[in-house]
């Protein structure tokens, strides 16, 4: 399982500074069935929120900041997919609602909301694997994932 844990979040944080990482972890208790599931959908909101980077963001910098993240996340969830042995096809709710707002932003404003989620969305993931590391407990498909890495 700590396997798992630092391979994860290492997937999850290669684009980003380590500076951004809190100084102090929260727990977010989720239940273990719904881990891999959750990891997925927060990698797939990943790709498609830095498609869309690089449809409709202005920064530059941002654009190529978002051509890492689409590599490194793809890479990410083959991973996911090849260990967990599952496909994983929807985005949660809550991931399907941000890519809608994204969607909805253009120019300026688009980047600046677009740098929030990625904000969001790192403090989301480091508590999640915090609450699996202090409660070590994952479901069969997060268990293979554990053993393969």
């Amino acid at each position: 399982m700590t396997r798992l844990v630092l391979a994860a979040a290492a997937a999850l944080s290669m684009t980003l500074p380590v500076a951004a990482a809190p100084k102090t972890v929260a727990v977010m208790d989720i239940p273990p069935d719904n881990f891999v599931t959750t990891v997925a959908s927060s990698n797939a909101l990943e790709i498609k929120s830095c498609e869309l980077v690089l449809q409709m963001a202005t920064d530059p910098p941002l654009m190529d900041l978002a051509t890492r993240m689409i590599a490194d996340h793809t890479r990410a969830a083959d991973a996911l997919k090849a260990s967990a042995g599952t496909m994983f096809a929807d985005l949660a709710p809550k991931h399907a609602a941000v890519v809608q707002l994204l969607q909805g932003a253009k120019g300026a404003d688009f980047d600046m909301r677009y740098t929030d989620m990625q904000a969001g969305t790192h403090v989301e993931a480091v508590t999640l694997f915090a609450g699996v590391a202090q409660h070590g407990m994952l479901n069969d498909g997060a268990s293979r994932l554990a053993g393969s890495r």
